[in-house]
């Protein structure tokens, strides 16, 4: 999706929302962001001027809100909401919990996120090394296409695909040709074989599915398949779901 169509998008439900917001809610002003800012930030954060409004100005945590539909908030940004410091609490709320977006809400639940929150609560983990660690989080969403068997049919597979931000690990789960739901881990940097990753699927309706697979060396780096099973077994709590996975830490 273009910077374009996403703020094509945000401009269509925000115009339709504000229609039944309450009589106080502030509209915008001049000092409000455009909207191709809101899909900027998302990647390259807010500069100082501009979170300070964003932070306090309802139109904005709004329009936030409403572009996370779309491209959700970073892991630093749940992070950051998790341990209470976040500047867009207002926004985050209206995701978490009017929106109720299964991907974010299962991520601050993982095992990997709320691990690490946990650490930087105790002080056993500070913020700088934090927010290193999440930029070695591979992150993917997706919907199961799957419809029987695949040797019986010509519907594509079953895959999403995800990379970690600063390229550490990449990520894929799919169905495999032999019907089997797998997640292949790949590191460009082979001097990470024998080394732990961790793995979760986060499911609708249903307990994540978790492993513990280790690099091993190849000609590309270093990779690790592991298969969960079937995928008649898991298709029905894969309709939207979130691949995770992470350097295993313990």
């Amino acid at each position: 999706m273009t910077s374009k169509s996403l703020e094509t998008l945000i401009r269509r439900h925000f115009d339709e929302e504000l229609k039944e917001a309450p009589q106080g809610h502030r509209e915008r002003s001049e000092r409000c962001p455009p909207l191709w800012r809101f899909v900027e930030a998302s990647r390259g954060g807010w500069k100082p001027a501009e979170q300070a409004h964003v932070s306090g100005c309802g139109y904005c945590q709004k329009t936030l809100a409403q572009q996370w539909r779309y491209r959700h908030p970073s892991l630093w940004e749940l992070a950051l909401y998790g341990l209470g410091r976040s500047a867009n609490e207002v926004a985050m709320k209206r995701h978490l919990e009017q929106d109720r977006c299964p991907r974010c809400r299962g991520l601050l639940e993982s095992r990997p996120l709320s691990r690490a929150l946990e650490l930087a609560r105790t002080g056993e983990r500070e913020l700088e090394r934090l927010e290193g660690w999440l930029r070695g989080v591979a992150i993917s969403s997706g919907e199961l296409a799957y419809s029987g068997n695949f040797a019986e049919t010509e519907q594509a597979r079953f895959e999403i695909r995800g990379e970690s931000p600063d390229g550490s690990l990449r990520a894929t789960l799919r169905q495999s040709v032999a019907n089997v739901l797998e997640a292949e881990i790949e590191s460009p940097d082979a001097q990470q074989a024998g080394r732990r990753v961790g793995v979760e699927v986060l499911r609708r309706d249903a307990e994540p599915l978790v492993a513990q697979p280790v690099l091993d060396s190849d000609a590309d780096g270093c990779f690790a398949v592991h298969e969960f099973g079937p995928i008649g077994d898991y298709a029905r709590s894969l309709d939207n779901c979130t691949l995770a996975v992470y350097w295993f830490t313990g």
